[in-house]
């Protein structure tokens, strides 16, 4: 008699393919995470290590819907986008969660991109004599990295690094800087000096096969000190990312 036997393959992270959105599971896991609060201020305290993150609360966040902006943001819906106060004035953090295999080397390009289709959906949508007044300014836009591929991130993360000959230009030349979070080259250590739940799938994620059995009992151990919330978010992720790819075999007995 034939009896199924059941093989989990771990699925890796693609990109857009042909124009096309490819909505990665894997892409889903995190977007879930990073769209609440908590966590992405554990997110820009811990691993973006940025000193204004301090002066950040939840309640100075508000998660943008993405619908509303431009059609280059469809292509990569598993970015994540908060307006934020901080002393009085508005901020906007841009996260693509660049979930790949491989280094993008347009990343300059593409988030100017997104950049200016942010600023001007703002300008458009903002009073015509609101913006046309000598004291209005637009909000700074905060483009943040989090990759997760094998290999080292070498694109280049300035702007101006972009273009051809900037270094004759100076500062005449348009420029900015992303942030980068790149998950492979944090060491575990660090990572898991605290256990929250984003703490707990950074380490999953770039755990080796032989680190997985480990690291998945760590996670249970977490997970029973969890609030329901955060119990049901973790179960999710490990879906996303562990579980989607369950391969059903026949093996004959």
């Amino acid at each position: 008699m034939a009896k199924k036997k059941y093989r989990v393959v771990r699925r890796r992270a693609t990109t857009v393919v042909t124009g096309s959105t490819v909505h990665q599971k894997h892409d889903k896991g995190y977007k879930r995470i990073f769209s609440k609060k908590q966590h992405f201020l554990h997110f820009l305290g811990k691993y973006i290590k940025a000193d204004w993150a301090a002066n950040i609360d939840e309640d100075d966040l508000t998660l943008i819907d993405k619908s509303f902006i431009d059609a280059d943001f469809k292509q990569k819906e598993s970015d994540v986008i908060y307006r934020a106060k901080i002393k009085g004035r508005e901020i906007i953090f841009y996260v693509l969660l660049e979930l790949q295999s491989s280094v993008d080397y347009t990343m300059p390009f593409r988030l100017l991109k997104y950049i200016v289709a942010l600023l001007k959906r703002i300008f458009n949508d903002t009073p015509k004599e609101k913006r046309e007044a000598k004291g209005y300014r637009l909000p700074a836009v905060v483009p943040i990295v989090l990759y997760n591929g094998s290999d080292k991130w070498t694109a280049v993360q300035s702007f101006k690094e972009y273009l051809q000959g900037y270094e004759q230009f100076g500062e005449y030349v348009i420029d900015f800087r992303y942030l980068l979070f790149d998950l492979k080259r944090e060491p575990e250590a660090a990572i898991l000096s605290t256990e929250q739940l984003l703490d707990m799938a950074f380490a999953l994620d770039k755990a080796s096969r032989g680190d997985v059995e480990r690291l998945l009992k760590r996670a249970l151990e977490t997970f029973r000190r969890m609030e329901t919330e955060e119990q049901e978010d973790l179960l999710n992720w490990l879906r996303h990312i562990w579980l989607s790819d369950i391969q059903d075999e026949s093996e004959n007995v």
